[in-house]
């Protein structure tokens, strides 16, 4: 029963998580002369987010990000006082699930590590003997890192469990799932960039550094930019890719304190009950950073509207809702579609873009591009 309720729950979790955007979510883990861990969180449309310090049974205390969406707060991001980094990020969607009655979820691995281990192999030996399993529509990936040069990314394939560890002093995660592809066959341009600058700097990676990968690598979405000092038990955070406004976190002392601009003249408290970014004066930007927005006016949103036959029997379509487009895949909770140049789209929550094509002046269909190849989708015309 108790096994139904937490399905029941995490089912629930998988639609708000499907409703925030967190297509552009990148996490690095650097190993130089001090260990330095970094993420851009995202997410659309903008909601409140919330910043805590817990203390675990083991006495261990831990911070964690939680972004809000209808209401509910959802950890995704995390370090406690020994030094571990926990980031949960989307993937793509499989159409098979590791689903077993000895395994944890995916989610539950991301708490246990921040409130109860040390290093990586504390966390491989609470995994042996698990299965760890996603629900259907629960597409994230667990990036996990010590302060000693321990990382690893865990996935859930359609298989199971997989462990990819780094045999570098760096360990990366965006959106693509790790464990299909070499380092040389990569090609999100948000990996590739990351890994540069990482390589240029080697050895003398700094914080400042760490702070020029995360503004190169923003995106329209970016709402909070981390930079993690585990040895110095401290993160600094920057929101709407404006790093001249920020804020440092103590694990030690439990408090947040403004920087920059702001050095000093604010000072909270942080305990499990948390400060909402409301509480800090933060708002987030309706308006992509670029000057480019999701929004388009119905007139022009009216060429692309419609459904399209995707496959035998299933049918996706194109609808308006609230000033943006979005699309409805067969058994997928409807995505985004964020304007990219004319007839091109990129698909929120989907590491994936569709291109529109058109007959006699209209479109009769899109093809579907995403890491696997691409599908042509025409038109629905009966």
């Amino acid at each position: 029963m108790r096994r139904i309720v937490t399905l029941l729950f995490l089912l629930i979790w998988v639609l708000f998580l499907f409703t925030a955007s967190g297509q552009s979510c990148s996490s690095f883990a650097v190993f130089g002369q001090e260990a330095i861990y970094g993420s851009n969180l995202d997410w659309f449309p903008p909601d409140q987010a919330r910043f805590s310090i817990h203390r675990s049974g083991r006495d261990i205390k831990y911070f964690t990000l939680e972004y809000r969406m209808e209401g509910n707060y959802r950890k995704t991001m995390g370090m406690n006082c020994q030094g571990l980094m926990a980031s949960l990020q989307t993937v793509p969607p499989l159409n098979n699930y590791s689903i077993g009655q000895r395994g944890v979820y995916i989610s539950e691995v991301f708490q246990w590590a921040l409130a109860n281990s040390r290093n990586i192999n504390e966390i491989k030996g609470y995994l042996k003997g698990k299965e760890v399993f996603a629900v259907p529509g629960f597409f994230l990936h667990l990036h996990l890192a010590d302060r000693w040069g321990g990382a690893m990314v865990i996935e859930v394939e359609e298989d199971g469990l997989v462990v990819v560890e780094t045999s570098r002093d760096f360990s990366l995660m965006t959106n693509f799932y790790n464990s299909r592809y070499l380092p040389g066959e990569i090609t999100c341009p948000r990996y590739l960039l990351l890994e540069e600058i990482i390589l240029a700097e080697g050895e003398t990676f700094s914080v400042q550094d760490a702070w020029k990968a995360l503004w190169e690598t923003r995106q329209a979405t970016t709402r909070i930019s981390l930079v993690f000092l585990p040895e110095r038990r401290k993160i600094l955070m920057a929101w709407n890719g404006d790093f001249s406004l920020s804020w440092e976190i103590d694990l030690e002392k439990e408090i947040l304190i403004a920087t920059g601009e702001n050095e000093g003249k604010q000072i909270f408290s942080l305990d499990s009950r948390g400060l909402n970014t409301s509480d800090l004066g933060i708002v987030f930007d309706d308006l992509i950073s670029s000057g480019q927005t999701y929004f388009m006016e119905r007139e022009k949103a009216e060429a692309f509207l419609g459904k399209f036959c995707y496959s035998p029997g299933g049918v996706a379509e194109v609808f308006y809702e609230k000033g943006m487009l979005n699309l409805d895949l067969p058994n997928i909770p409807p995505v985004l579609l964020i304007p990219k140049e004319g007839k091109i789209f990129s698909l929120d929550m989907m590491f994936a873009q569709i291109e529109f094509w058109e007959e006699a002046g209209e479109f009769q269909g899109f093809t579907l591009f995403h890491t696997s190849g691409s599908k042509e989708v025409p038109r629905k015309t009966d």
